[in-house]
Order: C-alpha cells, then sequence, then structure tokens
C-alpha cells in the first residue's frame, strides 16, 4: 500500500539503551537549576537530598522526603517553564470516538479552485488525541508514563490539527490475536474496511520487525494520522524519547500541508487526488517536499521537543552521532569519485541508496535524508536565530497557500521566502560547510540549553 510520506524511522542505530532512573534525572535537572546534587550517578546521597530541600524552599515549599515522578515533573516545569504533569483528555478508555474511523468515506469537498480541492471536518475544533496501549502488562510503566506524558506535551506544545491515534505495542511477544487487531484496526482507520480489509492486513510489514512510524495520508486524513510505537523501539534504540517525537512530528508536518490557515479548511491538490502515480509517487523528483525536508525536519523538531520534555536527556551526544553519521556519508562517497549534495534528497532516499544512484551507480551509505537533513537544518539556525521557529512551524504553515499558488513548487517558494536565499543557494553552501572541519560543524550545534530554550511561539 502507498501512502502520503508516512515514514519509518529505520536509522537510528542499535544499542543497549539504558534509561535515567528518577535520581539520574533529578541530579542532572538539579545540577542545571544550579542546586548542587553532585555527579549524576543515580546515587541517592545527602547531597541530592540537600539540593532537593533547597530547590523546594526556593519555591517557598517543602521536600516531602520522596524522590518519584512527582519531583522529577516540578524539576522539569521550572527549566522548561511548562507543566507536563496534567494529562489531556487522550484516554482511550474514556473516549469513545478512539480507535473508531470518523468517516467510512471521505466526504465531499465544501470547494475548490482550479489547483485544490477544500473540506471541512466534524472534528476539527477539537481533535481527539487517542493512545491505544495494546497487551498493557507487556510494557514497563516508564514506557507506559513517558509515550502518554510525551505525546500530551507535544500535542500541547506544537499543536494536534488532525485526530492522532497512536498504537503501542511489545510486537515481539503480544498475541498474534492482538496484532491482527492492530493491523485490521489501522486498516479500518485508513478507509480500508469492507472488501479491501483483508488484503489490506496481510499487506502490512511482518510484525516483530516493524520500525516506529507516522503520518498522515491523503487517501485518508479525514479519519486523522496514526503512529506506531513498539517496546523494542523504547529498550533497543539510542533515543526512544526522540524517535517517539519524530514521529509525532511526521503526524503535525503531514497535516499541516493539508491545511489552509486563511480558510480553516483542510486542500488536496487535485492532481495528486485524481493521479497519485503521476503526482504522488515518483521517486526522481519533488512531488510534495523533499525527503530531506521531511526526514530531516523530523530529526531536527523530534531534538527540540525532547530538550524541552526531558532536560535530563544528552540530546548533544545524539546530535553528534548524527553530524559523524552525515560526514560518514559524505565521506565514502568522496573515496568513491562521487561527491553528495542535499539536492540529490530532494528525492525518495532510495534512489541514492541503491546501484540506482545516477551519479556514478555505486550505493551510498543510508539515511543521509534523515542525518544530513537534520545538519541542514542546523546550518541554517546557525545563521539566524528567528529560524528556528521558521524551521519547525512557519514553513508548515504556509505550505498550502504557497503550494496552491504553485502548484508542485510551494516546498520550495515557502522555503525562499521564509529563509531569504534560493534553493540552489542554499544546497551550495550546505554542501561547502558539509566539507569543513568536524570543529567547525560542531561549532554549528547549538548547546542543549539553547534547543531548551528556542521557543515555538
Amino acid at each position: 500500500m502507498k501512502t502520503l510520506l508516512i515514514s519509518a524511522l529505520t536509522m537510528v542505530s542499535l544499542t543497549a539503551c539504558t534509561h535515567a532512573g528518577p535520581v539520574n534525572q533529578a541530579q542532572a535537572l538539579l545540577n542545571d537549576l544550579g542546586f548542587d546534587a553532585g555527579t549524576v550517578d543515580g546515587v541517592y546521597g545527602r547531597k541530592t537530598e540537600q539540593a532537593l530541600i533547597e530547590y523546594y524552599a526556593s519555591l517557598g515549599l517543602a521536600y516531602d522526603g520522596l524522590l518519584d515522578q512527582n519531583e522529577i515533573n516540578d524539576l522539569r516545569k521550572s527549566i522548561s517553564g511548562v507543566d507536563i504533569s496534567i494529562p489531556l483528555a487522550a484516554s482511550v478508555e474514556e473516549n469513545p470516538r478512539c480507535g473508531k474511523p470518523y468517516y467510512d468515506n471521505r466526504p465531499e469537498p465544501v470547494s475548490s479552485d482550479e489547483t485544490y480541492r477544500y473540506y471541512d471536518f466534524y472534528w476539527q475544533q477539537n481533535p481527539d488525541l487517542c493512545i491505544h496501549f495494546r497487551q498493557r502488562e507487556l510494557l514497563e510503566p516508564e514506557l507506559i508514563d513517558t509515550v502518554e506524558r510525551g505525546l500530551n506535551f507535544a500535542s500541547q506544545n506544537l499543536g494536534l490539527i488532525v485526530p492522532l491515534n497512536a498504537m503501542i505495542v511489545d510486537q515481539q511477544n503480544a498475541d498474534r490475536e492482538t496484532l491482527r487487531q492492530i493491523s485490521e484496526d489501522n486498516c479500518i482507520l485508513r478507509g480500508q474496511g469492507g472488501d479491501q480489509l483483508q488484503s489490506c492486513i496481510f499487506y502490512d510489514d511482518d510484525w516483530g520487525r516493524r520500525f516506529a512510524a507516522a503520518g498522515v495520508d491523503f487517501h485518508h486524513f479525514y479519519n486523522g494520522g496514526d503512529l506506531s510505537y513498539f517496546r523494542d523501539t523504547w529498550l533497543d534504540t539510542n533515543g526512544p524519547v526522540r524517535i517517539l517525537m519524530h514521529e509525532f512530528y511526521h503526524v503535525y508536518q503531514n497535516s499541516m500541508k493539508f491545511y489552509f490557515e486563511d480558510k480553516q479548511l483542510f486542500g488536496v491538490r487535485i492532481q495528486i487526488e485524481d493521479d497519485p502515480e503521476r503526482y504522488l509517487w515518483a521517486d526522481d523528483r519533488v512531488t510534495v517536499f523533499p525527503n530531506w525536508i521531511e526526514e530531516g525536519g523530523a530529526e531536527f523538531a523530534a531534538f527540540a521537543l525532547t530538550a524541552k520534555f526531558d532536560p535530563s536527556i544528552n540530546i548533544r551526544s545524539q546530535m553528534i552521532e548524527f553530524l559523524d553519521e552525515a560526514r560518514g556519508v559524505v565521506n565514502t562517497a568522496a573515496n568513491n569519485g562521487d561527491r553528495v549534495s542535499l539536492k540529490d534528497y530532494e528525492y525518495q532516499a532510495s534512489l541514492y541508496e541503491s546501484e540506482d544512484n545516477p551519479n556514478n551507480g555505486i550505493p551510498r551509505n543510508y539515511a543521509y535524508a534523515y542525518t544530513g537533513g537534520f545538519m541542514g537544518l542546523v546550518y541554517l539556525w546557525s545563521l539566524d536565530d528567528d529560524n528556528f521557529k521558521k524551521i519547525v512551524v512557519d514553513y508548515y504553515k504556509i505550505y498550502a497557500e504557497r503550494d496552491q499558488q504553485n502548484p508542485g513548487q510551494g516546498w520550495k517558494v515557502a522555503f525562499e521566502e521564509l529563509f531569504g536565499m534560493t534553493m540552489d543557494d542554499f544546497y551550495t553552501q550546505f554542501d561547502e560547510f558539509m566539507l569543513k572541519s568536524r570543529d567547525a560543524q560542531l561549532a554549528a550545534l547549538k548547546s542543549s540549553e539553547a534547543w531548551r530554550m528556542a521557543s515555538l511561539d
């Protein structure tokens, strides 16, 4: 089943992942706030306790002597200014709309013009955030807590303009009936119930080998977006919170490209609706926006949201890994007589990461759309502090309007308008930046504090 820019985050390094416990988190947060908790070692000692006492005293409160999630939430709020302890009404059990399609079929458009058809959905004023924990008993309490708070946090701070059904499961150990039911539920939400249901269920990737994924498809966006997140993502990757935020952002960016702020309507380009084979599913040209903007943009936003959600996570070390992976693609290609340009990743990455690489037929290292795309946006932010909000929010707010005026070129027009340079100039500058020394590139990576403090408003 082909879908519109629904991506799986397959480029992460699989490593043993140790999740910071409450003591580690508290120590890191206290130190960031200026209360000396000593070395971040996970040992609850006298110094950590005294720092907590002093922290609460500064708020005119008394520390209750018990370090648990309440204290972590208080410390995070002190750093980010955002209260993440109160979840939205996202309980599947309490919301009868969760897991059910809003429409059996695409509703009729309310209006159209020469390039777009426009839709008004009854859920627009209050889109639901639905988090489905399937076979909850197989999931760690910390995983459940982090996913629930993380998705609520992202929705509150970035925004949610379409309903979202998030499916969370241990794909390795859940029983076959549970996994089949998830597939069936997802197919129905995608508008592929009825005669298409069985073929939809069996077309999906095999369970046990899936990657976290999310998005909004032009075929079924009237029923919102979907997100899949797995226990093995939580246990076996080096950035489980970042990956959760990355997938949430795919829902955000792919829904915003349908939304017209001025009309307060959703719209789809007529070319895409009527002839997706020609205008959407081409590997050799840009059809909506470049692969590097989609994946690099999701990585950039994921780091920003992670920094704000949990300041105890060392995002800088993860960003340096991204830089080194991007450098590896550039250097390996150079050794094979191939010069990498981010412009190559306007198209689907599979074109360049296979023997179909038009430069010389030599497959490139995987995932420059992710790591190079991320570094491209890091480079943009390094040019102007105002570019942070333009990268994460503003680009998608104006995309639909610019694409309506320039069918198929909206992604480019929006970029050039916001960042004040042509795409060709940007590619030239960034490609040269990626040939500089590692130290020069590291200097463009802002501090964790800068990521925490950068405003989305």
